[in-house]
């Protein structure tokens, strides 16, 4: 008994020895030096570009002279007869590469991934082969909204010329004053050919594709109307919407309240 009391003796000085003496936490030591990123390789980057006069003709003009760049960069080239471009010195990293000419509307191949160290040939199955495309000679000189009912809005306007072709009309809707024409403003947007050697135009819009479009009743919406000679257009990924680069530079627009 008496070994037992002295026994439990200790193992109590031990205990309070142990809880008295336990510190606080200490500081949390400095984080270490990131480690490095991959290798920066260099090579260049090829691909063509094509030429579109009128709709759906390509190649009815030279390709020559194109300007081809690396948005936000200087490295630029111009395309040869062929259309072939190629640009040099390209650092490994993620691009935008922007292809223009005078008259023409303006492409983009988005976010192309370049690995480097070598020559990367655009393949045409993962990136189509950009076309640009004339801008419009005529344009809407005049549109107007007329809502039909809860359920229609019916719009139409003239031209500015009359053509032996078919010619195209792209018209942008949404909730913010003119223009339009960014991904970021427009609601819906709306394509329709006019018939040859005519100015006048029409087409109608369900309210239903409205409401789709998040717009709703009594919200003022507004219209931009443009002579489009092509449905080329490349993607926004910061709205997951499209540019609409062949468009006239002149347009008209209207306004309605939604029903």
């Amino acid at each position: 008994m008496k070994a037992m009391k002295i026994l439990s003796c200790a193992m109590f000085v031990t205990m309070s020895i142990w809880l008295g003496c336990r510190g606080n936490d200490g500081a949390t030591g400095p984080t270490g030096p990131a480690g490095k990123g991959g290798p920066k390789l260099t090579g260049s980057i090829v691909g063509y570009v094509y030429m579109l006069d009128s709709p759906g003709v390509i190649g009815s003009s030279s390709p020559f002279g194109v300007r081809v760049s690396l948005e936000g960069t200087p490295i630029n080239a111009l395309s040869d007869s062929s259309g072939r471009w190629e640009l040099d010195n390209v650092t490994t990293g993620i691009y935008n590469v922007v292809l223009s000419k005078l008259g023409y509307g303006t492409m983009k191949i988005v976010s192309l991934q370049f690995v480097g160290g070598g020559i990367e040939y655009l393949d045409p199955a993962i990136f189509q082969t950009p076309v640009l495309t004339l801008l419009p000679s005529y344009f809407p000189e005049a549109i107007h909204a007329q809502v039909v009912d809860s359920t229609k809005i019916h719009l139409s306007g003239f031209l500015s010329s009359s053509g032996p072709t078919w010619r195209n009309v792209t018209i942008f809707l949404g909730l913010r004053s003119p223009l339009l024409t960014s991904p970021d403003a427009y609601s819906l947007v709306k394509s329709f050919f006019v018939l040859p050697d005519s100015l006048y135009f029409a087409l109608d819009i369900q309210t239903s594709e409205l409401t789709m479009a998040r717009i709703f009743a009594a919200e003022t919406v507004y219209v931009d109307a443009f002579g489009d000679n092509s449905a080329m257009v490349y993607p926004d990924p910061s709205t997951g919407k499209s540019w609409y680069p062949s468009l006239s530079t002149t347009g008209c627009f209207t306004s309605f309240i939604m029903p």
